[in-house]
């Protein structure tokens, strides 16, 4: 009996050794520290930056990047075109005249004065003058205005200007006609009489309540004179109208309605005899019967001339 007591102490004994020595390596387990992150060091105060301001720390590096590429654009291009100019070849000129000198008047016009200023005298410094006032024009009228008024030399203003005023007066021939007496040029040589013939060619009305809307004298005298006899090519009638009532008298109405009956008579010298001998007698019908016979001669002798 005592020797089975032993015996199942023994066995008891064991099964709890076992036990502890079986928990015991989960038990070590719970034990072992968890490593953190080792936390960080806070900012000082004086470099605290929150995410929102630093987005929008201003810097001065970029700014200063621009200015330089922008310098940078400007000497390649007027290098390119002190390249092209010189050059020998046709298409390099070209292209410094039509794309390069917009481009650098576009991004820098005082460049452009400089290269132009400092250009040699020749016909290249002229062909430069022209091409220049061309481009600028092109780009900006009253860029290439003050330009042209800052030229000291009126040669070269003067070229430069009639340069303007034909780019201009494709597309608004009133401005370069405003333009022209601006400058006090293309009176004398015919070049505003010729600005506002081809305009009444394209747009007789337009040019014609354009003229009339101008200050009575010599220089709106001189501008009708041109459109009446654009206008004399389709009505002569309406033209000699136009002449007599929107003209002071004198000479320039006297040779701008001479004009139109030499026209009207050569077309139609019975519709022209009609219309003169309704007129009042007097100067103006002296002066148009002259030019009516005149024309009849001419007519006669073309006609006997012929085979």
């Amino acid at each position: 009996m005592r020797m089975k007591k032993l015996l199942v102490a023994t066995l008891v004994t064991g099964l709890l050794a076992s036990s502890a020595m079986y928990d015991m390596p989960g038990r070590q387990t719970q034990q072992h520290p968890v490593r953190s992150a080792s936390p960080s060091l806070p900012p000082s105060p004086g470099k605290l930056v929150t995410p929102r301001l630093a987005q929008k720390v201003p810097t001065t590096e970029r700014p200063v990047t621009r200015s330089r590429s922008r310098e940078e654009q400007v000497r390649q291009l007027r290098l390119e075109i002190e390249r092209g100019l010189l050059s020998v070849d046709d298409g390099r000129r070209d292209r410094a005249y039509r794309q390069l000198l917009p481009a650098l008047i576009k991004l820098d016009p005082a460049a452009v004065e400089q290269l132009v200023a400092s250009w040699p005298a020749g016909q290249g410094r002229e062909d430069l003058l022209r091409n220049t006032a061309h481009a600028w024009s092109t780009v900006s009228v009253d860029g290439a205005v003050d330009w042209a008024s800052r030229m000291k030399e009126d040669d070269e203003r003067s070229l430069v200007v009639t340069e303007i005023t034909s780019q201009v007066a494709q597309g608004d021939p009133a401005r370069a006609i405003g333009i022209s007496d601006q400058f006090g040029i293309g009176r004398k040589d015919g070049t505003v009489e010729r600005m506002v013939q081809l305009w009444a060619t394209e747009n007789l009305q337009e040019s014609l309540r354009w003229a009339e809307n101008q200050l009575q004298g010599p220089r709106r005298d001189q501008l009708i004179a041109r459109i009446a006899t654009v206008q004399a090519e389709t009505a002569p009638e309406d033209a000699a109208s136009t002449a007599l009532t929107q003209m002071g008298a004198g000479p320039a109405q006297d040779n701008a309605l001479a004009q139109v009956v030499r026209q009207w008579a050569f077309r139609d010298p019975d519709a022209a005899e009609a219309w003169i001998e309704a007129l009042p007698k007097g100067h103006i019908q002296d002066l148009a019967r002259a030019a009516a016979t005149q024309s009849a001669r001419q007519l006669a002798s073309l006609d006997a001339g012929s085979p």
